[in-house]
């Protein structure tokens, strides 16, 4: 009798543990359904907006999920408060550089990217750097895809510079979880039923 206890007591304390590292971006938790955080659907009722976060981060301001109705939630999109004026990028990769700390610290080192393409243009001035993300010219961004073992349920994270309008910019973080393909068949499965 005391064994089975015993081995109750531990299966039960193995299971709490193997989820207690489960990812939980800024509190959306994988495949829960979307409504579940008065998410408001987005056009193709695959996408959805999210007014609050229930752990919402002070420099983020819009938050985004992708689901299925099978397999709910399998990607979380933040994007950050916007800073106006910033023709050489300088805010947003001082931004970004501070948020890759912090995530570096949780889900080890990321790989940056920082990728001109036709160098020696238009595009290559310093006061250019943003209209060059844009104009789709100029890419910069981090991506973490190995992470460390007590961290579950997680495909990879990409921490991308974006650009509204020419000098406008803000990062958009995105959260795949380890669900992402099976929602991405899902969803192309539902569509195929309208033929």
């Amino acid at each position: 009798m005391k064994f089975m206890i015993s081995a109750a007591t531990a299966f039960i304390l193995m299971t709490s543990m193997a989820f207690a590292d489960a990812v939980q971006p800024f509190g959306f938790e994988r495949g829960v359904n979307p409504s579940t955080y008065e998410a408001k659907k987005n056009g193709d009722g695959y996408t959805w907006i999210v007014d609050s976060a229930p752990n919402p981060h002070p420099d983020f301001a819009l938050y985004g999920l992708y689901a299925t109705p099978n397999e709910g939630i399998c990607s979380v999109i933040a994007l950050s408060k916007e800073n106006d004026s910033d023709d050489y990028g300088i805010a947003v990769r001082s931004d970004m550089e501070s948020f890759a700390r912090a995530l570096d610290s949780k889900y080890g080192p990321s790989t940056l990217t920082d990728e001109l393409l036709d160098t020696g243009n238009f595009y290559s001035r310093g006061d250019n750097w943003s209209y060059g993300v844009a104009q789709n010219r100029r890419f910069y961004f981090r991506s973490w895809k190995a992470f460390p073992e007590n961290v579950t349920g997680l495909k990879s994270i990409e921490m991308s510079a974006a650009v509204v309008g020419t000098s406008t910019t803000f990062t958009k973080l995105t959260y795949q979880f380890d669900n992402f393909e099976a929602c991405g068949k899902e969803e192309e499965t539902l569509k195929a039923e309208s033929f």
